[in-house]
Order: C-alpha cells, then structure tokens, then sequence
C-alpha cells in the first residue's frame, strides 16, 4: 500500500521536519520566543517581540537585619523584529509521492529542516557582523593554521577578561576552522579530550568547554570573519506561525488545501500545507516558519578572524 501522502501524513511530516529541526544545536544555544504572542496578543509578520536574556543573580551576604531578603531579577530583553518569512515547498509526482519505501517522509524532514537551520544561522551571523558588532571590536585575529586548542583557550580568555560567564557558552566556525579543530591532536585525544568522537564522527563535542558547531555558509562580512563564541544571551530568536495557521476550525471559506501544525515542546511551531491536483495527479508540500533574530548582550561575542 503506497503513502498516504497528502492525507493524513501532513502532520507527521511537520513533526518530523520540527524534530530534526530542535536537535541543531544552536536552538538550544541562543535565547528563545517560541509563544507567537507578545503581552498577550498574537503576533504579525513585521511586529516586535522580546526575547527575555537571563542574567545570573546577585550573591548577597546573610545579615541579622534583612536576613535572606532577595535581590530584583536584573534580566534584560532583546527587541526582535518578526521580518523573515521561510519554505521549502515541494510538487510531487504521484510516482514520487507513492511509489517509494515508506521512507520519503523521513528523508525529506532531515534535509529540509537542515536547510531551514541554516537559513536561520546565516541570520544569525548577519547580525553579528558590523554595524551590529564594529569591525575593529571583540575580535580575535587567528590565521587558519594556528586555530587549535590553544586559540580556542586565548578566545575563552577575552571573554573571560570582560566576566562573560562561562556558563552556556557556544562557538559557530567556519567549515575550514572546524577541520583546523579536527586536525589538532589535543582535541581528537581521546586521552586528552575524554569522550571525543571527532575522528569517526567528524564532530567536536567541546573544546576548552565550548561546543564548536560547524556552518560552512558563513554571510559575506567585508571582515574576514572565520568564527564567533558567545552565551546563550549574545543572540536570540522569535518565531510565529504564518496567519493561515490561525484559521478557525469549521471557517465556512473554503481551504483548496489540508493545513496542518505542529508544535515542540519549547514552542517551538511548523505550519504545512498540502494540496492536490486532481486534475494533474500531482501533489504540493510546503513547510512554513516566520522568525526574527537579534543581538543580545553583544558584549557576551567574541569574533574570530582570519586577518
């Protein structure tokens, strides 16, 4: 029996698309709005949201007068414009549609939520370049031949000079600075590096305490930027659902077309959209997200360059 593509798989398809979406691990890098609402109203495409940037709370000391009294919360926002607007859409043959193993669905969420990752990290990095962050400013200027452990230490070390806290602390490299880690016998050592698996893996799991991720595609920058650490508070990102998620169920308007959400725990939502040409026999996915992203505390950056 063929898939039943189309039909009943459209929210399984979202499901599967968002799953492979939420392991990039820059999702679970960066702050986050997931809601889709801001002081309780929903969001359009074009409006602002804030994205809230924890900040670690004051050690005070126990006196008799005032005992454990608490300190205020001195967490900050980051005001993310919603402007980005994203599918992957696909027409299917009714050949391409049914006549595979049961595995075009799973095929299909890894490459495209691998392509939607992206299209947010090439974001990501735009707003780190200047004017968000001066050419001149927090770089570290590493030619591709020195970037090794010892490299990955001296940047930890700016950003220990301005007490940015270590906890959550993320790299993004360039696919050429990725292998320069990979080549580096004190971060493949197993003995020295317990728990890495770069040499069978091809990934880094961390290096003087920071994951490195790889994203080959980083945007021009007129600076030779090879490379970024920060904290999950440097950066952020805000999603909402395109506005034809939010039709009500039993509107009498007639949808050419079946819709279907899927929703991760963090909030994290997918809309797809699945029609069929009945006259054609071909069948039409699209995946749709619309997000905004943002400098956080830009201090917590520190750029790697190549000169």
């Amino acid at each position: 029996m063929g898939n039943n593509f189309g039909t009943k798989n459209g929210r399984l398809l979202a499901q599967m698309v968002l799953s492979n979406l939420m392991v990039h691990p820059m999702f679970s890098a960066i702050s986050t709005n997931f809601s889709g609402a801001h002081n309780g109203q929903r969001l359009k495409f074009g409006q602002d949201v804030d994205v809230r940037l924890i900040t670690a709370g004051t050690v005070d000391d126990w006196t008799e007068a005032a005992g454990y009294e608490a300190s205020d919360s001195a967490d900050t926002n980051a005001t993310v414009n919603i402007n980005q607007h994203k599918h992957i859409s696909r027409n299917l043959t009714v050949e391409e549609a049914f006549g595979r193993d049961g595995t075009v669905l799973a095929d299909y969420a890894a490459v495209d939520a691998n392509a939607l990752a992206n299209e947010v990290m090439t974001d990501l990095i735009g707003v780190v370049k200047a004017p968000g962050i001066a050419i001149g400013d927090q770089k570290s200027i590493i030619a591709l031949g020195a970037f090794g452990h010892d490299a990955a230490v001296d940047v930890n070390g700016e950003l220990d000079d301005r007490d940015v806290t270590d906890v959550g602390r993320f790299g993004v490299v360039t696919g050429k600075y990725h292998g320069a880690l990979r080549k580096d016998a004190t971060v493949i050592d197993g003995d020295k590096n317990t728990g890495t698996d770069a040499i069978r893996s091809g990934k880094i799991t961390t290096v003087d305490g920071v994951p490195f991720i790889k994203y080959p595609k980083f945007p021009d920058n007129g600076e030779n930027l090879e490379g970024i650490v920060g904290t999950k508070d440097s950066l952020a990102i805000a999603t909402i659902l395109p506005d034809l998620a939010n039709l009500p169920d039993g509107i009498d308007i007639p949808v050419d077309g079946k819709l279907s959400v899927a929703t991760d725990p963090s909030g994290l939502s997918i809309l797809v959209v699945e029609q069929i040409d009945l006259k054609k026999g071909n069948i039409y996915v699209s995946m749709r997200i619309m997000y905004g992203v943002a400098l956080g505390k830009k201090e917590n950056i520190q750029k790697i360059a190549s000169a």
